[in-house]
């Protein structure tokens, strides 16, 4: 028997019995249920916190490219030259502007993001994060333009 071992076992057993106490297999037994709850719990916030990052980052880019200033005219070129780096997988236009809803006597402010529906699907994974309905309808020719909320 090894010597750890043997300490653990010499401590387990009762000073006047040979046998393991009734407070000493309690107390184990409750380490062990605590030991266990502990465990479920970290492994349902570990899934809970990867579905949140897919979440999050699906319906958000991971790099903005931005220029200070009111407008960016040169953006197919910076595009351009975004789309030949190493490592990227998707490019494409956006806008993002802050706006006032209002409702009755309600009011918030939001920040709006928009971007084109042929570069929707290589930069965002909004399609399967919808609810409700699809993309579709988003660009129609001679249309105005429409939302996804």
């Amino acid at each position: 028997m090894s010597y750890s071992l043997q300490i653990g076992v010499r401590y387990l057993r009762s000073k006047k019995r040979a046998t393991v106490s009734m407070i000493t297999l309690i107390s184990i037994i409750g380490v062990a249920l605590g030991v266990a709850a502990l465990l479920a719990v970290l492994s349902i916030t570990t899934g809970f916190e990867q579905a949140f990052r897919d979440k999050v980052l699906g319906v958000n880019a991971h790099v903005l490219v931005l220029k200070s200033g009111r407008e960016f005219r040169d953006y197919r070129d910076v595009l351009a030259t975004v789309g030949e780096m190493e490592g990227v997988a998707g490019i494409a236009p956006c806008s993002i502007n802050e706006m006032m809803l209002t409702k009755g006597e309600r009011r918030a402010v939001v920040l709006v993001k928009g971007v084109t529906p042929e570069g929707l699907q290589t930069v965002l994974d909004l399609p399967n994060q919808m609810i409700a309905g699809d993309l579709r309808g988003l660009r129609r020719p001679g249309s105005t333009p429409t939302a996804a909320l």
